[in-house]
C-alpha cells in the first residue's frame, strides 16, 4: 500500500514537470496564428505573413511589396527587390516582446523589435504587433503587424 501511494506521488510530480517544461503553445496563442499583415505603411514595407507562435517563438513567412519601389527609412537603404518572399524569425524574451528579423529572398535582413498588443481580443480590438524595424543605417522606424489581412 506504501509503494502504490509513492508511485502516486512520483507519477504526479512527472506530469508537473513535464508540463511545466515543455514549449507546448497555449490556445491563446494558438489563437495568434494564422494571417498577419502590415496594411499600407508610413516606410512603405507592405507584408503579408502567415505566422505561428508558441511561447518561446514567433516564425512565418510569405510576401512583401515596397510601395512606390523605396523603402522609406534610413538614409542607406537595405538592398531588396521590390517585392517578393519574406520570412519572419522571432524570439519572445517576454510574453509580450519579440525580437527578430525579416529575411528577403535575396538574402537581405531588416531588424526588428516590437511588442504584441491585446493578444487577448479583448472589446473587440485585432491583436497587432507595435514595433520598429532598423535600417542599415541604424535609424529606426515605426512599423506593424495586424492579425488579419489589412487591405
Amino acid at each position: 500500500m506504501m509503494l502504490k501511494g509513492r508511485s502516486l506521488v512520483a507519477a504526479g510530480c512527472l506530469v508537473l514537470i513535464t508540463a511545466c517544461g515543455s514549449d507546448s503553445t497555449s490556445p491563446q496563442l494558438e489563437a495568434l496564428n494564422g494571417p498577419w499583415s502590415t496594411g499600407h505603411t508610413l516606410v512603405g514595407l507592405d507584408l503579408a505573413l502567415s505566422l505561428t507562435w508558441t511561447n518561446n517563438a514567433v516564425q512565418g513567412n510569405g510576401s512583401y511589396a515596397i510601395a512606390g519601389d523605396t523603402l522609406r527609412c534610413g538614409t542607406s537603404a537595405t538592398s531588396i527587390p521590390v517585392n517578393g518572399s519574406v520570412t519572419f524569425t522571432a524570439t519572445r524574451p517576454a510574453p509580450d516582446r519579440l525580437t527578430g528579423s525579416l529575411r528577403f529572398d535575396n538574402g537581405a535582413s531588416i531588424p526588428f523589435d516590437g511588442a504584441l498588443v491585446d493578444s487577448s481580443r479583448i472589446n473587440g480590438q485585432i491583436p497587432r504587433i507595435d514595433g520598429e524595424i532598423e535600417a542599415a543605417d541604424g535609424t529606426k522606424c515605426p512599423w506593424g503587424l495586424y492579425h488579419a489581412l489589412v487591405p
